[in-house]
């Protein structure tokens, strides 16, 4: 935990070393904050009671009962009336704002917004602090989700310190529950820094199971004290407001915030302890600042001039909003965005398919960006809008330096990408190209490399800082991603190709919240380690989300591997090339997923997610010239998953080898599902050597059409189980040639997949250019 607290330090100066000087240049605009400490304390209370207060009517039952594990009974019933902001996690998006959740009611106070886990706007426990701080200017030059809530020295950066004088030195999250430091201290020191707290502190515990829990203070303690002027901790109590994962019947609130006073035994009993921030202690406020980068809007405009750039600030920016107003001064369109960030990117505006249907001709544009503090005009200017002729074309490049537009004006990395923090993911080409066709659709398309080295998640697994790569979008919009495009190969022209880079500091993966189509495209996982980091076995190799999002990967891809840049061979390496997922690796999804896979080369292809509870089926095809060397789950590929649907997964074509389970390794939550397998056409499976039901074994219905092919013989080598299925299409006899071998039952055992310790070149190929007949025998061990 150390090395990543650390890490996340130097993330935290280099942002600050990127956006304080740039939004204290000339140019910048301030707004005045005239506030103490005391002042910050109070508006963080008022703030976080605003949002435990506002008032919404759940039009449709929404149940969260199985969302995750700590929501057992977190179901929203249709007619009721509830206060506070709904509680959700696992959010892509991060925690929402008040502005984004009030933008959900109707006039009725009726909540009209998406109600999926993923999607629908709330806050977890830790979130509704973060938003109070962030609102009250709290977290000066630092990143809302970058806050984290350990104590000591190692958090003095991201502005929590101990309240009271309490030894912290034995925290560490690697450790048991924060009952270690509680222990060392004794009942009596933690009694003394209870009676410290004060408004707008906090109180954080974590728990022997990985969980964690933070509340926030709303006042002074009331303190008894004994005859001898020793804290009696039974009858002393610190108020407290907490957002908790359970509805609670608190007269007419029936929700899950609670306004509640916690006695000193019970915060000690469950191993709380006092957290206050740094910025509380400041005599003054530094005033808020605002800078455009990047920003050339006035004159004549296009689509890509109006999405592309930045509004960076000292504060987080809650809401940016354009508005586009004609020249009678009516207001034609308006694209909101809630970044929750020191940051706010024009390609997150969301305006519809607003600007595609905007006529050509004369406006107004305006540009507000909103802070705790108040609202600050960043552009206010005539334009010239050009229109825009057919769904959106971006082309990206590391090295661009335009709004997209163009292959001169490719759209490039922004300054920061290569931070290690949460958010520097946001500064990648790739992920501002995908936001700026969210909405719309479109195409992007990759006319020289474009390279994906940092992600949003920094704390999925122990020494990896960041196992995602996306944007998080929510849209029903398809993207094609491609290196051809209008009769140019960019390809051949400028070896063009997207490459996930996976490095000891920053171990990316690929996580897309949008549908895609990839043709075209050349796609390399480029490892820059010599040695492969503590991680599980599940996830030696990169892997691609497609988040439950229809995704088409066609013949034209081809998917490769390299070792710092020099090509390796994909047969010899085969567990380092990529997973592919239709679901998500562990975050919960609903609907049904929908992965073509027929082209590239592929670890694993899976219906379903890794470890995720999905409120939905599957629909997985394979086919081809698809190349898959381990394994085909129809479902989920770890019995941790769980699946609510039905599993379809057809063979077409392609060459598939190891094993294919059929209803995935995941259990299934309900009766009366339905898995099936159809091979058609004439892939290449002789190198299969089982197929089984997976957890689907006890399902309603199980089906299998072998096409030509047949039970045992050459094609597979292992058939587990076949009584198991009520329904086998018999495949037509095959030539005469001996007759076929037929094993019908295999000891079902786990296969322990033990990870190489090092990554060691035997032979080293060309470098990336170098076309697939030229190379060589390099190998991964």
């Amino acid at each position: 935990m150390k090395r990543k607290i650390l890490s996340l330090m130097l993330a935290a100066c280099l942002l600050g070393s990127l956006l304080i000087p740039a939004v204290n240049a000339e140019e910048s605009q301030t707004m005045d904050a005239d506030m103490t400490g005391a002042d910050l304390r109070q508006l963080v209370v008022e703030h976080a009671v605003a949002l435990s207060e506002v008032e919404w009517t759940c039009m449709e039952d929404i149940d969260f009962t199985h969302a995750v594990s700590w929501s057992p009974n977190l179901y929203y019933q249709a007619g009721t009336v509830y206060h506070g902001m709904p509680y959700t996690s696992d959010r892509p998006s991060a925690n929402a704002n008040l502005d984004e959740f009030l933008a959900c009611r109707n006039g009725d106070g009726e909540y009209v917004g998406p109600v999926s886990w993923n999607e629908m706007p709330g806050s977890d426990c830790g979130g509704q602090v973060r938003i109070a701080y962030a609102w009250a200017g709290v977290l000066r030059g630092l990143e809302m989700e970058e806050l984290v809530f350990d104590p000591g020295e190692e958090s003095l950066a991201f502005g929590l310190v101990p309240v009271g004088d309490y030894d912290c030195s034995g925290f560490s999250r690697s450790g048991s529950t924060n009952k270690t430091v509680l222990t060392v201290n004794g009942e009596e020191k933690m009694w003394e820094c209870y009676s410290m707290l004060q408004a707008g502190d906090c109180v954080f515990v974590l728990f022997a199971d990985g969980g964690e829990h933070i509340m926030l203070v709303t006042g002074t303690p009331e303190i008894t004290r004994d005859g001898n002027g020793k804290v009696v901790p039974a009858m002393s109590y610190v108020p407290i407001l907490e957002l908790t994962s359970d509805i609670h019947d608190k007269g007419a609130y029936k929700t899950n915030w609670n306004d509640q006073s916690y006695s000193f035994r019970s915060l000690f009993d469950i191993g709380f302890i006092p957290l206050t921030m740094e910025a509380f202690s400041r005599g003054s406020v530094e005033n808020p600042a605002f800078q455009n980068v990047d920003i050339h809007i006035g004159g004549s405009a296009g689509f890509h001039d109006l999405m592309s750039g930045r509004v960076v600030s000292n504060y987080n920016i809650f809401t940016l909003t354009a508005t586009i107003t004609d020249t009678k001064g009516n207001t034609v369109l308006k694209g909101i965005s809630y970044p929750n960030s020191l940051r706010a990117d024009l390609s997150e505006l969301s305006y519809g398919a607003g600007l595609m249907n905007l006529p050509a001709g004369d406006y107004r544009y305006t540009l507000e960006a909103k802070t705790g503090f108040g609202e600050k005009v960043m552009v206010d200017t005539d334009i010239r809008y050009t229109g825009c002729e057919g769904a959106p074309v971006v082309y990206i490049s590391d090295n661009g330096t335009g709004n997209g537009s163009s292959p001169e004006q490719a759209l490039g990395n922004a300054s920061g990408y290569q931070d290690i923090s949460a958010t520097s993911y946001k500064d990648g080409t790739f992920n501002r190209a995908l936001e700026m066709l969210s909405e719309t659709g479109g195409t992007v398309v990759i006319c020289d490399d474009v390279t994906l080295t940092s992600g949003r998640s920094l704390t999925r697994y122990t020494n990896l800082l960041s196992p995602f790569t996306a944007p998080a979008l929510s849209s029903d919009q398809t993207v094609t991603l491609t290196s051809y495009y209008n009769g140019v190969d960019y390809r051949e022209a400028n070896g063009a190709e997207l490459i996930l880079q996976r490095s000891k500091e920053q171990a990316a993966d690929l996580e897309l919240n949008i549908g895609t189509v990839w043709k075209d495209l050349d796609f390399r996982v480029d490892y820059k380690y010599a040695m492969l980091p503590s991680i599980t076995t599940s996830t030696i190799g990169a892997f691609v989300s497609c988040c439950g999002h229809k995704t088409v990967i066609e013949e034209s891809v081809n998917v490769s591997l390299s070792l710092a840049g020099e090509t390796l061979d994909n047969a010899k390496n085969s567990k380092y090339l990529p997973k592919i997922y239709g679901g998500t690796y562990n975050l919960s999804t609903v609907g049904d997923t929908d992965l073509t896979v027929l082209g590239g080369s592929w670890s694993a292809v899976i219906g379903g997610s890794h470890e995720a509870y999905m409120v939905g089926g599957t629909n997985l095809t394979v086919g081809g010239k698809t190349v898959v060397y381990d394994s085909i789950f129809g479902g989920s590929s770890s019995n941790s998953g769980t699946l609510c649907g039905d599993v379809k997964l057809n063979i077409t074509g392609g060459t598939v080898s190891g094993k294919m389970i059929i209803g995935g390794s995941n259990r299934f939550a309900y009766d009366g599902y339905r898995i099936a397998l159809t091979v058609s056409g004439k892939p290449d499976l002789s190198g299969v050597r089982i197929i089984n039901a997976g957890g689907g074994s006890a399902a309603a219905s199980i089906t299998m059409d072998l096409g030509e092919f047949k039970n045992g013989g050459e094609n597979f080598t292992a058939y587990y189980n076949a009584n198991e299925f009520t329904e086998i299409v018999p495949a037509p006899e095959p030539e005469p040639e001996g007759s076929p071998i037929l094993i019908p039952a295999i000891t079902a055992a786990a296969m322990a997949v033990i990870a190489a310790a090092a990554v060691v070149i035997i032979a080293v190929g060309k470098k990336k250019k170098a076309k697939p007949a030229e190379q060589k025998e390099g190998q991964l061990k």
